[in-house]
């Protein structure tokens, strides 16, 4: 949003704030009809409630300028609200955050794979942007989407070392609903890259298509057979080859997460919730499943300002 159309429509009042909105619908179609207006070499993304690191946009210019191929750099996402006495969900939300951004991430870009980009902090060569046709105004998680079209165009994604403070959600319906909508734009994305498989793969290349199958229809699958995992886990046969490819998963991912806390500032014994917090993850795949069946572009909106934030610097 411009300084202009700021001050213009806090001059205006409650009712041109809501005719605003009610024009822009959610953050997808505004980001596609603002890239428009937009004249600089790089556009980036940021949520209200963001307080990137001093120095982002510097560090992001200099990647970006380092490698012609590059389309895009992805700021670590972190949450400053997750200390002792948080509510357990945003501790949980904040310890995926740091296993994602400060790990999982870093390490396919590192390997030139392609990945999913995060909802905010992305910093873009303008002119990749437009070739890719900007957001899909009709996927709810656009900037997923995007990271895909970027990959099968040719284009590299990279992250830089600097950190977006957000918000977490701190109440359980909250993060359900973010989840669910999380959930449905991957499903939507996985339906329209999967329509035509084989020129998708041959446009990613194998270790490309591999990656984003892990990332999207895999993760989805997963969240979906996590409840099964545990009933086979806990009464299965424990020297049984399936329960011993259970267990192996579920420790790989729970010693994950557990290396990625202390830099998060989060405690290690934190990850052993994990099983019982993708639990919550299945129940917000099922949300996401009817969300997509009744409304596939309804965009959940998700709740902020309930988080009890230090003051930003």
């Amino acid at each position: 949003m411009e300084a202009g159309e700021l001050k213009g429509l806090k001059k205006g009042g409650a009712d041109h704030l809501k005719g605003f909105l009610s024009r822009t619908h959610d953050k997808a179609r505004l980001a596609y009809d603002r890239l428009a207006l937009a004249s600089g070499d790089l556009v980036v993304v940021f949520d209200g409630e963001d307080r990137p690191d001093p120095g982002q946009a510097r560090l992001a210019a200099a990647a970006l300028a380092a490698d012609p191929r590059l389309a895009v750099v992805q700021a670590r996402l972190g949450c400053d609200h997750a200390g002792p006495g948080s509510p357990i969900v945003a501790r949980l939300w904040a310890l995926e955050y740091a296993a994602l951004f400060g790990a999982i991430l870093p390490l396919l870009s590192r390997l030139g794979l392609p990945f999913l980009l995060g909802g905010t902090s992305n910093w873009f060569q303008a002119s990749a942007l437009r070739a890719a046709g900007g957001w899909d105004a009709h996927n709810v998680t656009e900037d997923a989407d995007l990271g895909v079209r970027l990959a099968r165009m040719g284009w590299r994604s990279g992250t830089i070392d600097s950190t977006t403070w957000e918000e977490a959600p701190v109440r359980v319906g909250a993060w359900l609903r973010q989840r669910a909508r999380w959930f449905k734009g991957f499903a939507v994305t996985v339906i329209v890259h999967a329509s035509e498989p084989r020129r998708t793969m041959r446009e990613l290349g194998a270790p490309g298509f591999i990656a984003l199958l892990a990332q999207l229809p895999v993760a989805l699958l997963c969240a979906a057979a996590h409840p099964l995992g545990l009933i086979v886990g806990a009464a299965g046969d424990p020297s049984g080859p399936l329960a011993a490819l259970l267990l192996l998963g579920y420790c790989a991912a729970v010693a994950l997460h557990a290396a990625a806390a202390p830099r998060a500032g989060l405690p290690v014994w934190l990850a052993l919730l994990l099983p019982f917090y993708w639990l919550l993850h299945w129940a917000a795949l099922l949300l996401a499943l009817s969300d997509l069946a009744r409304d596939p572009a309804h965009w959940r909106k998700t709740e902020h300002g309930a988080a009890v934030r230090a003051a930003a610097a």
